[in-house]
């Protein structure tokens, strides 16, 4: 899991997390951005407030939360 404010624009500097993919739809919400990446195996969503293209996004390390499996109860 990853909030969509931790969505970066760009490659990541270390290499990992990074996605490029085909934008499907960009909503602008006052003084954010919101977005929806097609990637291999799904969507992502993330928010900037930057205007550059988005193609290609990565999630840094700290900010990805694995959630168990089968959860608890």
């Amino acid at each position: 899991m990853v909030r969509p404010e931790k969505v970066e624009l760009g490659r990541s500097p270390e290499g990992c997390n990074t996605f490029a993919g085909q934008l499907e739809r960009d909503r602008f919400l006052g003084s954010i951005r919101r977005f929806d990446l097609t990637v291999d195996g799904g969507t992502i969503t993330g928010e900037t407030d930057l205007s550059d293209p988005v193609t290609v996004i990565h999630v840094p390390r700290r900010d990805v939360y694995l959630l168990p499996e089968n959860p608890p109860g």
